[in-house]
């Protein structure tokens, strides 16, 4: 063969890669834009209606600090969590806990902050919340880093916190789920197990779990192996949080 003929083929098929490339990363990229509209903008975030498509992946859909309190219109909240890594972008993100084609979404404009505790503030509470009817039992908080890991997130209102040693991580199964064996860890050190049976598929349920109140800044471990009705599979979601106090 030519090697004039070898090259444009050569040309040809990294071209060809090249284009793949391009489609994946402009799914991505919308997935992430799609998440809330351009024009719900409400200054610090975008707001409102999202448009989801069916997913079939078990995915962590929420993961909170204690609970979220209750808020009334004229509220403000504000979002407490811990970066471990300010190298990575972090994405404050909210949902609504309930099944429907046209859905509530909230995303954070700011995705860089610093290392240590940070703070999503001035979120008000009449811009989308109140006028849509979102309590806090149907809010959720997915606060995350651009490596997949959650950042347990702490929900304020108003200048008012309430400090928790509780960790809840809420879950989307698409299917079914036979048994989830969960285990938490602190290094090598086995925190606290827990066993979950007989999930109906699609369902939003979670695990809760109490950190020890003494711990200094740890990093921690959720393991859950999970027994499907035609298989097996371990998920491992890392995070790290100091002593709870007063900020």
């Amino acid at each position: 063969m030519k090697p004039m003929l070898i090259q444009q083929k050569r040309t040809r098929y990294l071209l060809l890669i090249a284009s793949c490339l391009i489609v994946i990363f402009t799914k991505i990229a919308s997935a992430t834009v799609d998440v809330v509209l351009p024009e719900n903008d409400h200054g610090n975030r975008w707001e409102g209606d999202v448009n989801y498509t069916v997913s079939s992946s078990f995915r962590v859909i929420a993961c909170h600090i204690g609970v979220v309190p209750n808020f009334s219109p004229n509220d403000e909240l504000n979002v407490m969590f811990y970066v471990p890594d300010e190298a990575l972008e972090t994405h404050v993100t909210a949902r609504q806990f309930k099944r429907s084609t046209q859905r509530y979404g909230m995303l954070a404009k700011q995705t860089n902050w610093g290392n240590g505790w940070q703070a999503f503030n001035h979120w008000k509470v009449s811009d989308v919340l109140a006028p849509k009817s979102i309590t806090n039992q149907t809010l959720g908080i997915l606060v995350y880093q651009d490596d997949g890991n959650c950042l347990p997130a702490e929900v304020g209102v108003n200048e008012n916190r309430r400090i928790s040693n509780t960790i809840t991580y809420y879950f989307h199964t698409p299917i079914d789920i036979i048994e989830i064996n969960w285990t938490l860890l602190s290094g090598d050190k086995e925190i606290d197990t827990g066993l979950i049976k007989d999930i109906w598929g699609p369902y939003i349920f979670s695990i809760s779990f109490e950190l020890p109140k003494e711990h200094q800044l740890q990093e921690f471990k959720l393991i859950a192996a999970i027994e499907w009705p035609d298989g097996n599979n371990i998920y491992t979601y890392p995070f790290v949080l100091p002593q709870r106090t007063m900020q």
